[in-house]
């Protein structure tokens, strides 16, 4: 148990081609972070990290803006920058080998995953979870085919024997001890939702309703998710 602790905290953000969405994402995440800061859940000095994965747009640009902008001395806003689109598992592993706090929550920048609970996900790493997942409860914010297409391979994992977290992306908390083994641990392709729960780490499930898509269109094609659950079978296979 960690009650009495207060940890650093690095939220990671990766961006490909967010030009549309970004300032009103840094704005409301610089807010919750300040909020926990004030009120003492997380420690002065912890970090905003946005990790561009070579994008094509202005997001970098924007991203240095919000940086020079940024005027409160108890946050930290970090930019990591990847030269080219290396993809959304691979920007989010950057983010962990970069991590020096105590926590980091990895979270979309379309901020379709509830932030309001991540003071609950603080509270599991106080619990003395090195891991808490984020999990929605439906995927009614999804279209038909990809709430299909999802089922399916959930299914599939589920059959081949696979340990799996249903409704969890990449919405979640890790301790850096945790990140440290996610990091040395890693294989490709990547699939880091299905990674950290074979790790033999305790971990801890969340739930939250996901949101509709503020702005922008989703980066995620159809290759791109069939790529990804590739690599769940691969990764299934290889562990």
């Amino acid at each position: 148990m960690r009650t009495k602790e207060i940890p650093s905290l690095t939220l990671a953000v990766p961006c490909y081609n967010e030009e549309e969405i970004l300032e009103n994402t840094a704005s409301k995440l610089e807010e919750l972070l300040l909020e926990l800061i004030a009120s003492q859940r997380i420690k002065k000095g912890s970090s905003l990290l946005f990790i561009n994965d070579g994008s094509t747009d202005k997001t970098l640009e924007i991203l240095h803006h919000i940086k020079q902008k940024q005027q409160k001395d108890d946050l930290n806003i970090q930019i990591l920058n990847l030269e080219q689109n290396k993809g959304h598992q691979e920007a989010l592993l950057a983010g962990l080998a970069f991590n020096s706090s105590d926590v980091m929550i990895s979270i979309d920048a379309d901020l379709q995953d509830d932030i309001n609970v991540i003071p609950e996900m603080l509270k599991g790493w106080q619990e003395g979870y090195e891991i808490v997942l984020g999990a929605r409860n439906d995927r009614v914010t999804d279209r038909p085919f990809k709430h299909f297409t999802a089922s399916f391979f959930y299914w599939v994992m589920k059959y081949v024997g696979s340990k799996q977290v249903p409704q969890h992306a990449d919405f979640r908390l890790l301790s850096r001890h945790a990140a440290k083994i996610l990091v040395q641990k890693a294989t490709r392709p990547l699939y880091l939702r299905g990674s950290v729960v074979q790790m033999g780490i305790p971990w801890k499930v969340v739930f939250y309703q996901r949101k509709k898509r503020e702005g922008g269109v989703s980066k995620y094609t159809l290759r791109k998710m069939l790529f990804l659950a590739f690599s769940g079978l691969i990764s299934h296979f290889k562990s």
